[in-house]
């Protein structure tokens, strides 16, 4: 699994978002800017983030993008599944997980554990880091407190 331009553009976003999180709405440019994306593509992104209801735009000449909840509340996965659709190492892999599709070869087949595995501690490292744990990031010092 690559995680593509779209899903790391739109962390970063998000995370730009969560930054200012009860500071008001803050403007794509500044977030473009910041980060060196172009305007169109972050704003396709910020669409699909608004569909699935983390941003909310606000209008007028004070306007701009904020979370609608807060970051503590929004999980990584979440955002990292809207942006993506599919976070699936492999077809199998997934499908151990909620039984969903059976491979014709699963009887002899001695990988499934490994994409299995695999799968779940990716999901459940996913699933267990919240946007506000980001933020907890030092990078000046390297510490990651999470």
């Amino acid at each position: 699994m690559k995680i593509s331009t779209k899903a790391r553009y739109g962390m970063k976003a998000v995370v730009e978002l969560a930054l200012h999180y009860g500071e008001g709405p803050i403007s794509l440019k500044d977030i473009a800017t910041k980060y060196d994306m172009s305007f169109s593509y972050l704003e396709q992104l910020i669409a699909i983030l608004k569909k699935a209801g983390y941003v909310k735009s606000i209008r007028g000449k004070m306007g701009g993008y904020e979370l609608v909840t807060s970051p503590d509340k929004i999980m990584v996965g979440d955002v990292l599944r809207a942006l993506e659709k599919d976070l699936s190492i492999t077809d199998c892999g997934s499908s151990l997980l909620d039984n969903s599709l059976t491979c014709d070869h699963e009887n002899i087949c001695v990988t499934k554990m490994v994409w299995f595995k695999l799968q779940k501690a990716i999901d459940e490292t996913l699933d267990g880091l919240s946007i506000s744990d980001l933020l907890e990031i030092d990078l000046e010092k390297g510490n990651i407190n999470v």
